[in-house]
């Protein structure tokens, strides 16, 4: 998959300008490089990070109908720019393994469900930030 084919599948909304956000752009290229194809083939994303000036925004007629199955949205908040890149690239991974093992948060234990999201993202090469270790 490349950045393009990326942004098309999961973030050409408008809700996500990579010039707004360079370390979760850079996250997205890393998730490309480290994570197989066929996880990508598998979601239906709508990733939703948009820019610290952004107080409010609309972009109708980009959800499904309603005999379509909903999206799944993964937001990334604009306060990820203020960690280092090795953090950012982590939630980027972190969000998109939940979606990847479909997790439902109020069907499991949520402690499990994170662990199991941090294992896949281990495997695909990411680094567990130290403040996850805390528990």
């Amino acid at each position: 998959m490349t950045l393009d084919e990326m942004a098309h599948q999961f973030f050409d909304t408008g809700w996500f300008d990579p010039n707004d956000r360079p370390k979760t752009a850079l996250a997205m290229q890393h998730l490309i490089e480290r994570v197989p194809d066929d996880v990508f083939d598998t979601l239906d994303v709508l990733v939703f990070a948009p820019g610290p000036h952004l107080y409010g925004q609309v972009y109708p007629g980009i959800l499904p109908s309603k005999s379509e199955q909903p999206k799944t949205f993964i937001y990334l908040a604009p306060s990820l720019e203020e960690q280092s890149q090795q953090d950012v690239d982590f939630t980027v991974a972190h969000e998109f393994a939940h979606v990847y093992l479909n997790h439902e948060q109020a069907a499991r234990n949520p402690s499990a469900i994170e662990d199991d999201a941090d294992a896949l993202v281990e495997t695909w090469g990411f680094i567990i930030p130290a403040r996850r270790s805390i528990k």
